[in-house]
């Protein structure tokens, strides 16, 4: 039903995902623990026919600052759902970004209280455990911070409690 409204109002050749799996995941992050993530993603992801991939919905910079945080050679860079992901080794996500400004870290428990005291935030609309660093409320130093907590996020990735 959207394709053919989309080309009646020269919308091009997107059509909305959905969680029914009408597009491939991204099998390179394929991991349990990613579960919420993707559903959450695929809300509002959008499949580029023509390229055969999702339109990418975070600004490229933000995507080249994530890749850059990657505390691990190991690290697995790369985009699920047109957003930019870095993973452990295992394919579990703990590190993505979106829009033109926010970073996301996968944190649990009293480290995401202390996250939240330096500048990240909880939102109910985000998956379980995830937390936003919007870049323009973090201080001076937003790059260190970000490096902290991306490398946190990480390390408990390695070590799940």
């Amino acid at each position: 039903m959207w394709q053919p409204l989309g080309k009646l109002f020269g919308l091009g050749n997107f059509s909305a995902a959905s969680t029914q799996g009408d597009h491939p995941e991204p099998s390179e992050f394929a991991h349990p623990g990613n579960r919420s993530l993707f559903d959450y993603f695929s809300q509002d992801s959008r499949w580029d026919v023509a390229a055969q991939q999702y339109e990418t919905r975070t600004h490229p910079d933000l995507a080249e600052i994530l890749f850059d945080l990657s505390p691990d050679p190991v690290v697995r860079k790369g985009y699920a759902y047109g957003r930019p992901v870095i993973a452990n080794k295992q394919g579990l996500i703990f590190g993505w970004a979106g829009g033109t400004s926010d970073f996301f870290t996968r944190l649990n428990g009293e480290k995401l209280e202390v996250a939240c005291r330096e500048g990240a935030r909880r939102d109910p609309t985000y998956p379980p455990g995830w937390v936003n660093f919007y870049t323009f409320r973090l201080r001076a130093d937003w790059r260190k911070i970000l490096q902290r907590w991306v490398t946190t996020s990480y390390e408990e990735t390695l070590n799940p409690a």
